[in-house]
C-alpha cells in the first residue's frame, strides 16, 4: 500500500538506523556516522512516533545501521515492527548469537534478515569485511539453512572490481539452498566508497554487462523462488513502468540514530530533515521542505543533460549525481550517468520495436 501526499507518493517501506556503530570496517561502507560513533536510536521515541502514525502507511520496517546486533534494545523494535508489518534485519552477519536469533524467528514468524554476503570465495570475503568474517557469517548462514529458514534468509552483495564474476554463482547457490532473496544493492560514493573509488568501482562497461545479465532475472515470470533484485534496474524500470523513479516523488523515509526523519535510506545530511520523531510531524507538512530539496538537487544537472535525450527519463537525479548524498565528483556523476543512458537507450528500444 501507498499513500499519497498530494502528487508525492509515501513508500510502505521505511529504514530505522537503530545504531551507528558497526564491529567491521569494510572497504566499500557508506561510513554515514564515522563522526558520531557509538551513538544509538531511543526506542520509547520510536515507538511513540510509530504508535501516532497510522498503522496502515508501512508495513516493512528494515532495521539497520551500523550493525543493528550492537543495540541492547534490538527485540523491542521487532516486537513493536512485527505488530505492524514485516522486520527486515540488515546484517554483516559478524557477532550474531546464532542460538538467540533463532529464537527470535521462532517467535516472530514475520522477521526476515538480510545479510551482506559479498563473495563466496573467503580470500575475498576478507579483503572486503576484514579477515575471518566469512568463516562466521558462512557459519550462521550454514545453521539458519540447517534448521530450516532459508527461505526467511537474504543475502546482499555489493558488486565491486573483487567480487564482480560472482553474482551469477550467487544466485545459483540461493536456488540451491533455497534462500529467499538476493538483492544486489548500488554502489554509492559516499564514505569509505567514495575514498577508495577508483580501485573499487567496476569499469562502466563491466557493470552495464553485469546488469544486463541479471535484467532477465527479474521477470515476474520466475523459473525458481528466489527473488532478485538490482537497485538500479528496479529504479529505471520503475520510471518506465510509472513515472516513479525519482526518489523526492516515491519517498522511502529512514530515520536515523538521533530520530532526523530523511527522505533516503542512504542520506545522512540534517540540513535536508522532514523533521524528528520527537516533533509533531505531519505527513502533509513535509510538502513545502520536499519542494526545496528538489530545487537544490535540480540546480545540479550535469552539463551534458541539456543535449540528453534521456533527461525527462533519468532527470539526473541518479545517485551518483545526487546533491542531497555527497559534494558531487564530475568524474562519478558521470560513470552513473553513462551506464543509465545506456540502460534507458536499451529499453527504448525495446519499447519501439513491440
Amino acid at each position: 500500500m501507498e499513500k499519497k501526499i498530494e502528487n508525492k507518493v509515501l513508500a510502505d517501506t521505511i529504514y530505522f538506523e537503530i545504531a551507528s556503530n558497526c564491529n567491521l570496517h569494510c572497504i566499500h561502507c557508506s561510513d554515514l556516522y564515522e563522526s558520531k560513533s557509538n551513538t544509538f536510536l531511543d526506542f520509547a521515541k520510536v515507538e511513540k512516533f510509530i504508535k501516532n502514525s497510522s498503522s496502515n502507511i508501512f508495513k516493512n520496517f528494515i532495521i539497520t545501521g551500523g550493525e543493528p546486533f550492537l543495540h541492547k534494545n534490538l527485540e523491542n523494535f521487532i516486537h513493536l515492527f512485527s505488530n505492524y508489518g514485516n522486520a527486515i534485519i540488515t546484517t554483516n552477519g559478524s557477532i550474531i548469537e546464532i542460538p538467540k536469533l533463532i529464537d527470535f524467528l521462532i517467535k516472530y514468524q514475520n522477521l526476515y534478515i538480510q545479510i551482506s554476503f559479498d563473495s563466496l570465495n573467503e580470500n575475498v570475503f576478507d579483503k572486503i569485511r576484514g579477515k575471518g568474517t566469512f568463516a562466521k557469517v558462512k557459519s550462521l548462514i550454514n545453521t539458519l539453512i540447517s534448521v530450516g529458514f532459508s527461505n526467511r534468509i537474504g543475502l546482499s552483495m555489493t558488486l565491486m572490481q573483487w567480487n564482480s564474476n560472482e553474482y551469477i554463482p550467487l544466485i545459483k547457490y540461493a536456488i540451491a539452498n533455497k534462500i529467499g532473496w538476493v538483492h544486489f544493492p548500488q554502489l554509492v560514493p559516499i564514505g569509505r566508497a567514495r575514498k577508495a573509488w577508483l580501485t573499487i568501482a567496476p569499469s562502466i562497461n563491466e557493470i552495464i554487462k553485469i546488469e544486463e545479465e541479471l535484467l532477465p532475472y527479474l521477470s515476474i515470470d520466475k523459473k525458481n523462488d528466489v527473488n532478485i533484485s538490482v537497485n538500479r534496474l528496479e529504479r529505471i524500470l520503475n520510471q518506465l513502468a510509472n513515472d516513479k523513479s525519482d526518489c523526492l516523488n516515491n519517498l522511502t523515509l529512514k530515520i536515523d540514530t538521533s530520530g532526523e526523519i530523511l527522505p533516503c535510506p542512504i542520506s545522512s545530511n540534517h540540513n535536508y530533515s522532514l523533521g524528528n520523531i520527537c516533533d509533531e510531524f505531519i505527513f502533509s507538512n513535509t510538502i513545502t521542505k520536499i519542494n526545496k530539496l528538489e530545487n537544490i538537487r535540480n540546480s545540479n544537472k550535469l552539463i551534458a543533460c541539456d543535449s540528453c535525450n534521456y533527461i525527462d527519463a533519468c532527470h539526473s537525479n541518479f545517485c551518483e549525481n545526487c546533491i542531497l548524498l555527497n559534494e558531487v565528483q564530475s568524474e562519478i556523476a558521470s560513470y552513473g550517468c553513462s551506464i543509465h543512458k545506456h540502460h534507458l537507450k536499451n529499453a527504448y528500444n525495446v519499447q519501439n520495436h513491440d
